[in-house]
């Protein structure tokens, strides 16, 4: 419906618009506003469906009761996927990590997955053949949306933060390539905060970054983490001199790099 939306609109106003000015207007955090996504430009609806696409998100998810436990679950696990960069597959365990979940207690596992394949059916995600899960981004944009939901926000910066700490402690940064797009996402959204978890999760992927060679990336990551523990932990606290000690050795790094592209 939304493509069929979206170019009804772009026909009807194609004098005014172009498609590369209206990709840049789609954007935007509000991009469920945009006129075209809610009917503007068409009187037709392919699929009998109102034409507005929140409104036909907002059906679909009247659907889910807070009395059913597996629906109660889904929109939990709802509001997290809403929280990672839309489009790119989610490991389905990182996804899961989210959650309170046990893997000794079978009826809890038999229950998250119940929860997966109703949002699947509802049309509010994908499950990929391998289980990674996939959000679209106008569903991960009526989400967040709906309702700023800060507990579903800090269940999935705390997992992706502990999942990145984890592989970058092994030394070994390939691990994290493959969901790379959902840390960066995460954090970029945590550093408007400001706070120490937006520290935290500059550092981890500086420290990603920094290890598969894209130093020019992992710079000003490492500097924001910087600039927030100073702000938040002051200039003597022992995590702001680590701060600073990792963007001295990063440009240290640099500057000899690129002295060395010089001789070269």
């Amino acid at each position: 419906m939304a493509l069929h939306l979206a170019g009804s609109f772009l026909c009807e106003y194609r004098k005014i618009i172009s498609p590369v000015n209206y990709l840049r207007q789609l954007k935007d955090e509000t991009l469920l506003d945009h006129p075209s996504l809610t009917g503007r430009g068409t009187e037709i609806s392919p699929t009998e469906h109102a034409l507005h696409v929140a409104k036909s998100f907002a059906l679909s998810l009247g659907k889910l009761t807070a009395d059913d436990s597996v629906d109660k679950l889904a929109m939990h696990i709802l509001a997290r996927t809403a929280y990672f960069a839309p489009g790119i597959p989610i490991p389905r365990n990182l996804l899961l990590k989210t959650v309170d979940s046990s893997e000794d207690n079978f009826e809890a596992t038999l229950q998250i997955e119940d929860a997966l394949k109703r949002l699947g059916d509802l049309g509010f995600i994908e499950i990929e053949q391998e289980g990674s899960i996939v959000m679209h981004q106008l569903v991960a944009a009526f989400v967040r949306n709906l309702q700023r939901d800060s507990e579903a926000q800090a269940a999935t910066e705390m997992a992706v933060l502990t999942e990145a700490r984890r592989i970058n402690s092994t030394g070994y940064p390939f691990g994290l390539l493959a969901w790379q797009p959902h840390l960066r996402i995460v954090t970029n959204r945590a550093q408007k905060r400001g706070d120490e978890r937006g520290s935290d999760l500059s550092n981890e992927l500086g420290y990603h970054l920094h290890a598969i060679g894209d130093y020019a990336g992992a710079y000003p990551n490492f500097q924001q983490a910087l600039e927030i523990n100073r702000k938040v932990l002051g200039e003597e606290h022992p995590d702001t001199a680590k701060s600073l000690n990792r963007l001295g050795v990063l440009l240290d790094l640099m500057e000899r790099l690129r002295r060395r592209q010089a001789v070269l």
